[in-house]
């Protein structure tokens, strides 16, 4: 098979494949209206355009958004492969932090780059997972929280929210304003998940409360979709 006839099978998905790290993007790309062309992505921990990506499909399906990363050298890979999204080199920290005046924070990294040309997808603000993965190196990372980063992009309506976050997930999620911006699919780490409602997670939880439908889980990943934008009898997401 030629390249372009390979290409052109793997577009239309008569050839399985995936760049998300546990394939997730198999999942979610499913749930959206596959003539889809124009979506909007925000992506939260974005590291690489293409390894281990979530969004990497929706580009080379046209969509647009906003990448944002601690580490400056994922954001440079950015800004030389998807030129026409916006690529912000920001430490996503809580609210409260954000709300007592801190505009910069410490991003705690391995000796030595876990990726390809310097990025290190494990890199974390969180001083407990930093502890726990062994991380003593240290750069001053500018900050900024979540509701901040959409009120000054203009950010009201997103297709799909992505967020992987290392550490500060949950607290990042906590933060979001549901009454201010329409999210049509969430996909975020959650390493406590537990779909009991007796004992669920915190992020299950405040998704659920907020007119979430939970739809999979991949990997650590638990993926969401807004209940008033799904189609039960197309199983697509409709906007």
């Amino acid at each position: 098979m030629s390249f372009f006839k390979t290409f052109l099978a793997l577009f239309k998905g008569q050839i399985k494949a995936h760049t998300g790290q546990f394939g997730e993007d198999v999942i979610i790309k499913k749930l959206f209206e596959r003539k889809k062309k124009n979506g909007f992505y925000v992506d939260l921990g974005a590291n690489h355009p293409f390894l281990h990506s979530n969004t990497a499909w929706f580009w080379l399906k046209g969509w647009s958004g906003i990448n944002v990363d601690a580490n400056q050298k994922s954001i440079a890979i950015f800004n030389k492969i998807r030129k026409n999204d916006i690529n912000l080199n920001y430490a996503i920290i809580p609210s409260e932090q954000y709300k007592k005046g801190v505009r910069s924070i410490e991003l705690y990294l391995p000796d030595k780059a876990t990726g390809p040309e310097g990025i290190t997808a494990t890199a974390s603000v969180n001083k407990k997972v930093a502890y726990e993965r062994n991380f003593t190196k240290k750069q001053n990372i500018d900050a900024i929280d979540i509701n901040t980063l959409f009120s000054l992009h203009k950010i009201t309506d997103i297709d799909y929210l992505n967020i992987d976050l290392e550490g500060v997930d949950e607290e990042v999620l906590l933060d979001l304003d549901f009454n201010k911006v329409t999210i049509h699919l969430i996909a975020i780490e959650d390493y406590s998940f537990n779909i009991n409602p007796i004992n669920q997670s915190k992020i299950t939880t405040c998704m659920l409360e907020n007119g979430y439908i939970f739809m999979a889980k991949v990997g650590p990943t638990s993926i969401f979709v807004r209940g008033e934008s799904f189609d039960s009898n197309l199983a697509i997401i409709k906007n």
